[in-house]
């Protein structure tokens, strides 16, 4: 995934994609299109971001180099005391983005300190 246009993940190579096509029911449906609003996507992008996300979790890593160093870069400016509009600018992301990840990252963890 590479950021372009308007920060939104477009895919590198399009001849190398493909067509997925999931059925879900509405609750989920309304939510990802809430979720994708708050990060200026629209649903079907929010939902590969997702896709590969949980992808990543599964069988580790991305297999994308900038995304996995925006976002050690994000937590780590974030760790650091950094403003989220200044991790934004600096990264040359968008401000939602930034606390997008952040806020998943913080998720992520609620969920592993339950589970311990």
């Amino acid at each position: 995934m590479v950021l372009r246009r308007k920060n939104k993940p477009e895919f590198t190579d399009p001849a190398r994609t493909f067509r997925l096509t999931l059925t879900v029911d509405e609750r989920l449906y309304n939510g990802l299109q809430s979720a994708a609003k708050k990060l200026g996507l629209t649903r079907s992008e929010y939902a590969r971001v997702l896709l590969d996300a949980a992808h990543a979790a599964r069988f580790g890593g991305t297999g994308d180099t900038q995304l996995e160093d925006i976002v050690g870069a994000t937590l780590l400016l974030y760790g650091s005391g950094f403003e989220t509009a200044t991790i934004a600018r600096v990264l040359k992301i968008t401000e939602p983005q930034v606390v997008g990840i952040i806020q998943q990252w913080k998720s992520h963890n609620r969920g592993a300190a339950k589970a311990a």
